[in-house]
Parts: structure tokens; sequence; C-alpha cells
């Protein structure tokens, strides 16, 4: 069978992509309507071995809804609930580019080469756009563990220093820490870095940088146009590509279970960890919201970009249904903004204002809470008590424990 048109000439899909795109006349509702149109092809039987393709893992044919179809439907949400009008409607152009493409190489016919409908080659060209392009480039970054070796005992040092001995996914302190009535040693175990990205972007002896070779530029171009950074390289030794974490919310976040994702705040990002009560400590739950302090001690925070990736491609496999293992373990329906709405993302603490505070529903006992009931559900009597017992816990917590985190709940 011949190469497909996309990997054949992946400068001319782009060309067409960007004429697409670039449009002024192609408003986004009838961008989104030819597109949508073009992907019904995918749910024709003759096309069913592009949407469902052999390298799909058996475990995923038996256990799960995944499809091309859903791939490409999961990259545009995913777009969607990131707020990336650009990257939505990048998704939108290149499957209309897709269309382009066949019809200019078919004549809107039956190719006499491959012996396809059109419908089919259309089919295939999605098929090969989503997988080999899309899916298989940000799998690149992030699908190739790094040694646990290559993460120095510096790294961690540092890290310590910067989110004050403690990980906020489990409320768990390092074994390091200094001793209060809150850190008893049931909850200390060692904590360790871990990579946001740690993929075959990363930076080793040297800084590397990228678009050398076909895949590597495709995977540039990639991220520019679809989530609208520029990622040339990734130091693994720094304290912007990791997260102080305890084992288990380490294994969790590399197993794409949880993530965070950027508000428009900088260095604040909503908790997305859809576990549910499945997931067991005392730190930051599902809607929860963390925000790290900017750059302290000369130590940076975790970079925007690097988690903006990893939201995404977390939003990906569980829309998609390739993370198939977690939707059966899992409280919440995945398909339905599994990055939840943009309406509570826009908050965040006034400038100059560095007072640790807690924003959500984390269950840590030394942590404030707000989006409680509103006040007019409660008996002023009820209202009274909890405002003392809330000043009485604060006053109790800012005397026992020294020092203040470097990044704080928001």
């Amino acid at each position: 069978m011949s190469t497909p048109y996309i990997l054949r000439d992946h400068r001319l899909l782009l060309q067409v992509t960007d004429s697409i795109f670039n449009d002024p006349d192609l408003e986004g509702s009838e961008l989104y309507r030819r597109a949508t149109a073009c992907l019904e092809v995918l749910d024709h039987r003759e096309s069913q071995r592009y949407n469902k393709p052999s390298w799909i893992p058996a475990s995923v044919r038996r256990n799960s809804d995944f499809s091309i179809k859903r791939l490409i439907e999961a990259f545009y949400y995913t777009a969607q609930d990131l707020h990336l009008s650009s990257g939505s409607r990048y998704i939108l152009a290149s499957v209309c580019a897709c269309d382009r493409l066949v019809d200019t190489a078919v004549d809107g016919k039956s190719s006499m080469s491959t012996g396809l409908s059109r419908s089919e080659l259309l089919a295939r060209e999605l098929s090969r756009m989503a997988s080999d392009i899309w899916y298989a480039q940000m799998s690149s970054i992030l699908w190739s563990p790094v040694d646990g070796d290559e993460c120095c005992e510096n790294v961690r040092q540092q890290l310590l220093v910067r989110d004050a001995f403690a990980c906020f996914k489990t409320g768990s302190m390092d074994v390091k820490a200094p001793r209060s009535p809150f850190n008893t040693e049931s909850r200390q175990q060692r904590l360790e870095p871990t990579p946001i990205l740690q993929g075959a972007w990363l930076e080793q002896s040297k800084v590397r940088l990228l678009g050398t070779s076909l895949s590597d530029g495709w995977a540039v171009d990639f991220l520019d146009r679809f989530l609208e950074i520029k990622i040339t390289c990734v130091p693994v030794n720094s304290p912007r590509n990791n997260l102080l974490l305890a084992p288990m919310a380490a294994a969790s976040f590399h197993s794409y279970m949880w993530t965070l994702k950027p508000t428009q705040t900088p260095d604040r990002y909503k908790v997305i960890d859809h576990s549910g009560s499945r997931m067991i400590g005392g730190g930051v739950h599902n809607g929860d919201y963390i925000t790290f302090a900017a750059k302290r001690r000369g130590i940076e925070p975790p970079d925007r970009d690097y988690l903006l990736v990893h939201a995404a491609y977390t939003s990906i496999l569980h829309r998609s249904g390739f993370s198939w293992w977690m939707q059966v373990t899992t409280d919440t329906p995945l398909m339905e903004h599994y990055l939840g709405s943009g309406e509570d993302d826009i908050g965040g603490r006034r400038d100059g204002d560095d007072t640790p505070k807690v924003q959500g529903s984390g269950r840590n006992a030394s942590w404030a809470r707000v989006d409680s009931p509103p006040d007019v559900l409660l008996p002023p009597l009820v209202r009274a008590l909890l405002a003392c017992a809330a000043i009485s816990l604060a006053f109790v917590v800012w005397i026992l424990i020294p020092g203040t985190s470097t990044y704080y709940h928001t």
C-alpha cells in the first residue's frame, strides 16, 4: 500500500492547514461543521481498519471504545478545555486539510494506485495524522522514563527547600523535615524529584536543540501549533522540570492518573484527579488549586509549559478512551470536560500578596477551606462557631509551625 499523503509530504500538509487556518472568511462554526463532516468517514464499515487500526493494543480493543475518531475529538476538546483557541482551530483545519489533499490526489473518485475509495483514503489520512503525527509526537515527550539516578541529589535538595519538605499531593513530609506536632514520624517518607517531561527531549550533558531530524521537526511544530508553546529542550536536572512527590503520587502522576491544569494566573494550577476516594492522602484533591511561589532562594517553580504538555496528554488519554483501565476505577465520567471548565480558573492572589492560602476541598486539617456552602444556608450561630474554630486553628498553626511553604493552596 502506498505511503499516506500526509507522511509523504508533511510540508504540504502544513501549507494546506495554514491556508485553511488563516482563511478570514472561514468562521469557527463553519470550520467545525466541515471537520465534523470529514470525520464521519471513520464511521463507515469499510473504514474500520483505519478507525481502529491494528496497532491498538488488544487490551484496549477489548475494554474500551477507543478509536481514531475519538482520538481526534479528544485533541480538539482538550484544546477547548485549556482555552487554546488557536490550538482547537488548528485541529479542525488539519482535518479539513486531509480532506483537501485527498480531493487533489484522487479528484473525488477512487485512486488507481491504491484501489481505495475516496472515503477510505480520507479515513487513512486522518488515521495516520492522528496516530503517527499527533499522538506519536506527544508520546515521545512523555513515555520514555527517566532513570532515577539521572535526577541528582542536588535537585532533590533544591526541591526540599522550594516545597518546604512537603508533597502537596499526599500531605507527606520528607524524612529530613523538621519535627512538629503536625509532622509526626507516621507522616514522613522520602520524597523524590518527579520529572514532568521525561521523553527523548531531555537535555543530558549539553543543550540539545530539536529540529535536526524529520520527527523532531514535526514534534516542535505540533507543540507550537496545538499547545501554542515553544519547547526546544528540557533540562532533566532542573527544578523547572520536577515536582517533589511521595512515591505513590509520583507513580500515579507518571501513569497520568492526575495532572495539574495551568490557569490564567502565573504559577497557579487546578488539580485534576478523577480517581476520587481511591486516592489516599491528606493533600490536594480534584478541584483544588495550588500556587507555587515565584522564584525564591534562586529556585524556580515548575515550568508552566511542561505542566501544560502533561495536562494535555493526560486529558487526551482519558477522553479518547485509551486509558481504559482508569475508566473502570474512577468516580467521574471522563469524557465530559476531563480538565473541567475554565470559569473558575481565572482567580488568584493579588499582586504582592504572598500569604499562604487554600482554595478547594483539601483535607489536611492545618489548611483552611473555602468553597464552603453560602452563608445564607447556615444559621448565624453555626456561622459564628465555625468562624471562631477557624481563627483558633489558624492561630495554633501559626504558632506551632515555623516558616512558610514555597507553594500554597489558593
